[in-house]
């Protein structure tokens, strides 16, 4: 009990004891308390809040993975929860919920008071409540064969992650209740009753910019590149070379690697990480890649290199060609060198920008614009991206400045969207 105690010695909030005349709660909570609560949280407490309180499934998937893959993520200042309608009231049901009573009581409020306000959902969705009461009623057991009923989702640390997962998906919702029925437990079974009475899925909310966009009315399907499999969207290969003979050691790599892991399977892709590779292993790249793509049925291949410069490449084909030449030829190399982009951290010889202790400048960016414009083709992300590495500088004195210029080299022929589109 000390331990816990200590959680939340150093909380002061400006809320006093409910009277039990009271109907509403009269709460004084304002956004710069929030860093000293987010801290105070553990992380299955973290995953079961953000469950709750972000109505969007991918914001909500979104913050409860960052919560599990960094433990200093700040779940809550990080994503604004005063920009949302009644924040306040609604940060207090989500407490409730997830029984938090330490903190409740740390903020004047009794549990019997948080249970005769909040004996019916009044912010927090009645779809999501009713999921949430579903990971808690279910024993290891039912939760094993949950996952395991649905192949198309890999398995998760947290229930909530694994039902944010499924409800991303087309008819995500009716897939997650026909495999609950499957395990024929009453409690169960009495929720999803539940579900169905309230209409919820009809009612799923993506995102409050609603992140399944349509499909822009000038496309048409020969103009975008298709998915094949939206469970198995690609294949990522990272290769970090952090220990390097003669180099300095590359600190904060690591950051950059866990980021890029996170937001590759946000976008389910699969990855493979590598690190300090020797050089003999680059020969064999090619056909290790081509086994694996093979694997299953992937339509985007990411090969990610982090390393020192200097890298030693030769041209393989001619220097130049003439122009029936080139035609001859086109067919016989289309699949080697089109359908390629290739994104740089820095134009060639410039330097990169790396924290030790966070990571890259361009890693980071590249990953934070690819989850802000995920429904945006490729292209435009790597263009903010750039927008995003260039906005950052470093002072060498009071009259110069240092900014990175990331570069890129497009051969696509079409558009690339790693999130599924709707027609029209």
């Amino acid at each position: 009990m000390d331990r816990i105690n200590e959680r939340f010695e150093d909380i002061s909030f400006d809320a006093g004891p409910i009277s039990s005349r009271e109907r509403n709660f009269i709460i004084f909570l304002e956004p710069d308390m929030i860093p000293k609560i987010e801290h105070r949280f553990e992380e299955y407490e973290k995953v079961s809040f953000a469950f709750l309180f972000f109505d969007d499934v991918y914001s909500s998937l979104r913050v409860c993975e960052k919560s599990v893959n960094n433990r200093n993520y700040n779940f809550m200042s990080d994503n604004s929860l005063e920009e949302h309608s009644n924040w306040d009231k609604k940060f207090i049901e989500c407490l409730f919920y997830v029984q938090h009573v330490l903190l409740l009581l740390k903020l004047g409020i009794g549990m019997y008071d948080a249970q005769r306000v909040f004996k019916k959902p009044k912010f927090v969705s009645k779809q999501r409540l009713l999921l949430y009461k579903i990971c808690e009623n279910l024993s290891n057991a039912e939760t094993l064969q949950l996952m395991e009923s649905i192949p198309s989702i890999s398995p998760e640390k947290y229930l909530e992650i694994f039902i944010l997962r499924i409800l991303s998906l087309e008819n995500g919702l009716n897939l997650f209740i026909s495999s609950l029925l499957s395990l024929n437990n009453p409690v169960i079974n009495s929720l999803l009753e539940d579900i169905k009475e309230d209409s919820c899925s009809d009612n799923i909310k993506l995102t409050p910019t609603s992140k399944k966009l349509p499909r822009p009315a000038n496309l048409s399907a020969d103009e975008i590149y298709p998915i094949k499999d939206p469970n198995n969207v690609g294949l990522c290969f990272i290769i970090n070379e952090v220990n390097i003979k003669g180099e300095q050691k590359r600190d904060g790599s690591t950051e950059d690697v866990s980021l890029l892991i996170s937001t590759m399977k946000y976008f389910n892709i699969n990855v493979k990480d590598f690190t300090d590779v020797p050089k003999k292993y680059f020969d064999d790249l090619g056909t290790i890649i081509d086994i694996h793509f093979k694997e299953k049925n992937y339509s985007v291949f990411f090969l990610i290199i982090m390393s020192h410069g200097k890298p030693d490449l030769a041209t393989d084909g001619p220097s130049s060609l003439q122009f029936d030449q080139a035609t001859q030829v086109r067919h016989k190399f289309r699949s080697h060198i089109s359908d390629l982009l290739i994104a740089m951290s820095t134009v060639t010889g410039f330097k990169a920008f790396r924290d030790r202790k966070t990571g890259s400048w361009f890693v980071q960016a590249l990953c934070k614009c690819m989850k802000e414009h995920e429904n945006e083709c490729l292209l435009s992300i790597i263009t903010y991206t750039i927008r995003e590495v260039k906005a950052q500088s470093v002072s060498l004195d009071k009259t110069c400045q240092i900014i990175q210029q990331p570069e890129f080299r497009s051969l696509l022929e079409k558009k690339l969207y790693l999130k599924p589109i709707i027609n029209n």
